[in-house]
């Protein structure tokens, strides 16, 4: 008997909304519960890959923040046989990123009008690893809108009051 694939486990956990945008938005993820303010340190959320050889596929991605590192985003993509890929990205290119191109290199970020499976406003993500390029899309108003709970939490120019700086400065050290 061949084992079942996992996209099909994963279904129950996705759900699209009532009305017709095939991308859709799905209620937030969270591992940890909500934090004070109903914030979601980690949301998860449908997205499409694209430039797969079976063509463009759904998957889930995660959003992860960690106020205790107040610079990053964690971006996971996850895959169905294995673990998942995974990206640290600055907070502030996230949200700039929404507004007109960002990245250089290993990763880039870009917004859109619409796409060809929604008229809502979409964010690409480009990633390279070592094996493959790795490019998807997501709905721009949920990555905003999860994005806005970071900055509520941790508001801008307040990141480096978190640092625990005696920490920080014993690793640079070789202190233990």
């Amino acid at each position: 008997m061949r084992p079942r694939p996992a996209h099909r486990r994963m279904t129950s956990v996705i759900s699209t909304p009532k009305g017709g945008d095939r991308m859709g938005t799905q209620e937030s993820g969270n591992e940890r519960g909500r934090t004070a303010g109903g914030f979601r340190p980690v949301h998860r959320m449908r997205v499409r890959r694209l430039f797969t050889e079976s063509g463009p596929a759904w998957q889930t991605c995660s959003l992860r923040y960690d106020p205790d590192a107040p610079y990053s985003v964690l971006v996971a993509l996850h895959q169905l046989w294995r673990a998942p890929v995974r990206w640290e990205l600055s907070r502030d290119l996230l949200a700039q990123a929404a507004h007109g191109p960002r990245g250089a290199g290993t990763y880039r970020i870009w917004p859109s009008r619409r796409s060809f499976a929604s008229s809502r406003p979409r964010l690409y993500f480009s990633f390279q690893t070592p094996a493959e390029l790795v490019t998807f899309e997501a709905d721009r108003a949920e990555v905003l809108n999860w994005l806005d709970g970071t900055f509520a939490r941790v508001p801008r120019g307040t990141e480096s009051d978190r640092l625990d700086w005696d920490t920080l400065e014993g690793k640079l050290l070789g202190r233990p």
